[in-house]
């Protein structure tokens, strides 16, 4: 397999932050009207931006709830509320937890040094209950984003402190002070390194977040309970992924792809992809962005239509089983005592596939242990742990050629923690991710071992 980790761009900035952040202050402040439509090419002049960058930020905005897309160039600037900035706090919190896990064995003495410093800032600040609390409390947030390794999971968890920190109307007040447990248990874990520790800060951050959701939610005048658990939302931009809208010019494209009748590194257009596989215009467009969104293809400069296939790395796959565990713990988490039978006992039967399956080493485990995935991905009701499970659910069979078996036969005790989960404990839904986090460790060092040899 062809190593192509050199042109793997860091997802942490994209070509369109600057766009993104401009088109917000001006909607913010009034320079840009919300309500109304704008076409990009209005809002490229307006802004001085070039339109490509202006789309990128749309679909950004779109996807955070700050803009609702009315034709293929045309959106109306909205704010996104409080549902779905309490949705996107709680996407937030979990997502950090696993940002926090991956980044502290790698964590230099500087990085450590200047983690300390922004934590005394924050203790000191919500001590003395000042203005900059709110500020000094987000930077240790953003610090676990910017030392992240999995520069996938960076982005997902990026965009959603972007969501929190710009959601809210600026009227909202802060008034929660404690958030003593995670930035002790935070900095705890940044100093041993211990991945533990790293779940333990995770954890205090959501009881921080239910303390402070509380709070924003009687200074909206809702009722108890509305934002703590927010209702299902829809998505603010459906999720273009191919197992939500497969069809027959996805299957033809990846296997023109996987075939090598388009070959990684060449350039191809729309057009090359209805000759080469007959589909409609249309549909062969939506085929291209979802291999682009998959990571085997990037858009190219030029006009919107030409982009070229890429072998994806071992480190992006091993990056997105990762990842794939970070959120289906957080789905377990808000799916925990669901009180629909029908779906909790779909649930235990896999429950009870992944158990059988490692129990008699059977190969059938790995898809037993997707399965669960999809089923997390398939009922979670927050927008945002929804899309980003989808996605990374739909990867993982996809990035490499030949998908390694699951191998890990201990994960029997994932299951045992599984049965407690779906009978209402959430402790033992954390559990199961935890446990199931050491086992994908285990699983992508013998894949590394294994596949090592490949090029990857």
């Amino acid at each position: 397999m062809r190593d192509t980790g050199a042109d793997r761009a860091d997802t942490r900035e994209t070509p369109w932050d600057d766009a993104w952040l401009a088109i917000l202050r001006a909607a913010r402040s009034g320079v840009l009207a919300e309500g109304r439509p704008w076409s990009v090419a209005e809002l490229a002049a307006r802004l001085g931006a070039a339109p490509g960058a202006v789309r990128g930020a749309l679909f950004r905005l779109e996807y955070q709830g700050f803009a609702r897309r009315v034709d293929d160039d045309v959106v109306v600037l909205t704010q996104a509320g409080p549902e779905r900035w309490a949705a996107g706090t709680r996407a937030l919190v979990g997502m950090l937890e696993y940002a926090v896990r991956s980044a502290v064995p790698v964590l230099t003495a500087d990085d450590v040094d200047r983690y300390r410093t922004l934590v005394d800032e924050a203790d000191r600040a919500l001590r003395l209950r000042s203005d900059g609390a709110r500020s000094a409390l987000l930077a240790t947030l953003g610090f676990w984003v910017g030392v992240c390794p999995d520069v996938l999971l960076a982005r997902f968890t990026r965009r959603m402190l972007e969501l929190v920190t710009f959601a809210l109307v600026p009227g909202t007040a802060w008034r929660t002070w404690d958030a003593d447990a995670w930035l002790a248990s935070s900095l705890l874990a940044a100093t041993t390194g211990d991945r533990d520790t790293a779940h333990d800060a995770g954890h205090a951050l959501a009881r921080f977040r239910d303390v402070r959701v509380a709070d924003v939610e009687a200074q909206a005048g809702l009722a108890d309970g509305t934002l703590v658990r927010p209702p299902d939302l829809r998505p603010a931009v459906p999720s273009v992924v191919p197992s939500s809208a497969a069809g027959t010019a996805w299957d033809a494209l990846l296997g023109a792809v996987r075939s090598g009748a388009l070959e990684a590194g060449q350039r191809y257009t729309v057009d090359d992809v209805v000759r080469i596989t007959g589909q409609r215009d249309a549909d062969a467009d939506l085929a291209v962005r979802q291999l682009e969104v998959m990571g085997l293809a990037r858009f190219l400069p030029g006009n919107r239509t030409d982009f070229s296939p890429r072998t994806p790395s071992l480190d992006e796959w091993a990056e997105n089983a990762a990842a794939v565990v970070a959120f289906a713990e957080l789905g377990l988490r808000i799916l925990v005592g669901h009180d629909d039978h029908t779906q909790v006992a779909e649930a235990r039967a896999i429950v009870d596939q992944v158990r059988r399956h490692a129990t008699v080493r059977d190969p059938r485990l790995t898809s037993a242990l997707v399965d669960l995935a999809g089923w997390i991905a398939d009922h979670v009701p927050d927008p945002f742990v929804r899309d980003a499970l989808h996605y990374t659910h739909s990867r993982a069979f996809l990035l490499l050629d030949e998908p390694p078996p699951f191998r890990q036969w201990g994960v029997t005790d994932v299951a045992a923690h599984l049965d407690r989960a779906f009978d209402g404990d959430e402790r033992a839904a954390a559990n199961a991710a935890h446990a199931l986090a050491r086992h994908v460790d285990a699983h992508v060092a013998d894949v590394r071992d294994r596949y090592g040899t490949m090029g990857t």
